[in-house]
């Protein structure tokens, strides 16, 4: 690292030299500071784009889950990675140095998955060049941890780093690991509860090509010679210091094979913090403008109060309790210490009235709640029109919770039944060969000559097994029918009173009413029955 040096500088050393050769070095000859003397490049980015590129992995366990648990984030700038921001450029990064940052990931969150390594980078003029780099990623910290994975440029499927990117002197660089790849970038814990992730300039866009002199006291190979700041770029710094940060960042300055006479003693090599202000000047070292993302392998999802739309309350994943369109209260959240808003909905009166209450205000008032989100502008309260009863027999004028207590089927609010089509109920027709025909409703087994519709919800069972049905056997249409019940429910109340009048004036009755009205035995259904039917209703 040619500029970050300070007495170990390369560029430090040639800056002196270099002044030295163009002054005259005497007694009255300004002392020069042995750090820079020039301050890095400061850009301004409006509106930076992003470079994403997804890549991946070479190597590692494959099969790895992604989106189990909730990415997390990390990053050491006070930075946006988008809109208008002003960055720094360190002047002087050469080939196969490294900008990287160590993070601290809880116990609990081992192993992870990187998800995506981020870096702003930029150039201080907007002449066009092209750098290739790679991302390299550590278990530990990058000094002393262990290397797991390098992914670098290929101007293929990783593009290079092309500036200006879409008109812009700086571009959000995005690395992120394809998640349908089956094979992911899994770090495990070293004891550190530590990761790290570098970038690395592999090869700059326009390199040095011939040694450099420092002033006849030695030369350094191209390689390490200061390279021009307006035709390369470089990864980029925020404007602020490491400050507490400083120790979890890093550069890596690279060796200097050949170097020679003095530049031979004052090159050092190796990783270096951010905030080693022994080496690195505070005033030209700011924090890394990187940033990256990493799912926890083997998360326990947390769960908190989710309060519903019905106004109940349960724990649930945030995931979960979005599904079911309620409001997550937060992580760890219990029930018993959360007030869940109440919806409302239509409470009706009788005879007509409606007042949108809440369950407990319409309980407490002695309506009848129709559910959260109902309304009294458009619900119908206490909806009355025709019954389909069980019998296939129609009831005018019963409300809605009427007939379905009765184990009718409502036809809806304002009709009639002579509007309206009943199904017929089906039953055993048998015939007087002994055959029997099931689920057939009467009217089609009076079709058949001498055959008899043996009643609703008869079949053509054979339980003796001796070739007729058991139905059939005992020769009565009416056995099993219970005198007076017009509505199949089994017992005789004020609602069979219609069928009864509907069969006895319709002057054909069937089969059915005939065994439901015949109190005289006649074997037909008239005006005789009437007191047999009444004597049922009161008994």
């Amino acid at each position: 690292m040619s500029f970050f040096r300070h007495s170990l500088s390369v560029c430090a050393i040639l800056s002196i030299l270099v002044w030295a050769d163009s002054h005259a070095i005497g007694d009255d000859a300004p002392a020069v500071d042995p750090i820079f003397d020039s301050p890095p490049t400061i850009v301004q980015g409006n509106d930076i784009p992003t470079m994403q590129v997804f890549i991946s992995p070479g190597g590692g366990p494959a099969g790895a889950p992604r989106g189990i648990c909730p990415p997390q984030s990390q990053t050491y700038s006070d930075l946006p990675f988008t809109g208008q921001v002003a960055v720094s450029l360190p002047p002087g990064m050469v080939e196969q140095e490294i900008a990287a940052s160590t993070y601290t990931v809880p116990a609990t969150d081992w192993p992870i998955i990187l998800r995506t390594g981020e870096i702003l980078w930029g150039q201080s003029s907007f002449n066009n060049t092209t750098t290739e780099f790679s991302l390299l990623v550590w278990q530990g910290d990058p000094r002393t941890g262990t290397l797991v994975e390098t992914v670098s440029s290929d101007g293929d499927i990783i593009p290079h780093i092309s500036l200006p990117f879409a008109g812009s002197q700086v571009v959000d660089l995005q690395l992120t690991v394809d998640p349908q790849d089956p094979e992911q970038i899994i770090i495990m814990n070293d004891g550190s509860n530590k990761f790290s992730i570098g970038f690395r300039i592999d090869a700059h866009n326009n390199p040095p090509l011939t040694s450099c002199s420092c002033s006849g006291l030695g030369t350094l190979p191209a390689i390490c010679c200061p390279v021009d700041v307006n035709t390369n770029s470089f990864p980029a710094m925020d404007s602020a210091g490491p400050g507490e940060f400083g120790s979890e960042q890093w550069l890596f300055a690279r060796t200097c094979p050949g170097a020679t006479g003095l530049c031979s003693l004052t090159v050092a090599s190796g990783w270096y913090r951010l905030n080693d202000t022994a080496v690195l000047p505070a005033s030209f070292v700011n924090d890394w403008t990187m940033r990256v993302i990493y799912e926890p392998l083997n998360c326990v999802t947390p769960t908190g109060a989710c309060c519903k739309p019905d106004g109940t309350c349960e724990s649930l994943t945030q995931s979960l309790c979005a599904t079911s369109s309620g409001v997550y209260q937060g992580d760890a959240s219990l029930c018993a210490n959360v007030n869940c808003p109440q919806p409302t909905g239509a409470c009706c009166f009788m005879p007509s009235g409606c007042v949108n209450l809440t369950a407990l205000n319409c309980s407490g008032a002695g309506g009848t709640w129709n559910g959260a989100g109902s309304n009294c502008a458009t619900i119908i309260c206490f909806p009355t029109g025709a019954c389909c009863m069980p019998a296939g027999n129609c009831v005018d004028s019963v409300l809605d919770t009427n007939c379905n207590a009765m184990g009718g089927t409502f036809q809806g609010h304002q009709t009639v039944c002579s509007g309206v089509f009943c199904p017929q109920p089906v039953g055993a027709c048998c015939l007087s060969n002994g055959f029997c025909i099931t689920e057939v409703i009467e009217s089609d087994c009076q079709q058949i000559p001498m055959a008899a519709w043996m009643g609703m919800g008869t079949d053509c069972t054979d339980a003796d097994m001796n070739s007729i049905a058991d139905v059939c056997e005992s020769g009565n249409p009416c056995d099993g029918a219970v005198l007076g019940d017009f509505d199949g429910s089994g017992g005789v109340d004020g609602n069979d009173v219609q069928g009864f009048v509907s069969a006895l004036l319709s002057g054909s009755p069937t089969q059915g009413e005939v065994c439901a009205g015949d109190f005289d035995a006649s074997s037909g259904l008239d005006i005789a029955d009437v007191s047999g039917m009444t004597a049922a209703l009161l008994n």
